[in-house]
């Protein structure tokens, strides 16, 4: 079970309680895995994160965003376009 909360993620393991704080995205909107990374469209700033699962979180180093751009600075939500699997 993920809880996925404004600037911070959150994730609940309930046997045994641990709890993880992963600071800095934002709130994720969409969400998919793909070959061991995951894909998030974030609010604020229609943001795209790429996060590679086999690695640490490291804010701006993993995850990374790549669609940040201050032409669409003004589109609060974002949408994941993803490739059509085989």
């Amino acid at each position: 079970m993920v809880e996925i909360l404004p600037e911070d993620s959150l994730p609940i393991i309930p046997t045994p309680a641990q709890f993880t704080e992963y600071k800095g995205i934002g709130q994720v909107d969409t969400l998919k895995a793909i070959q061991g990374k995951l894909y998030m469209g974030v609010y604020p700033g229609a943001n795209i994160f790429s996060y590679d699962q086999t690695q640490p979180w490291n804010y701006g180093k993993n995850p990374i965003s790549f669609s940040h751009s201050k032409a669409i600075s003004r589109i609060n939500r974002s949408c994941l376009v993803l490739p059509v699997g085989k």
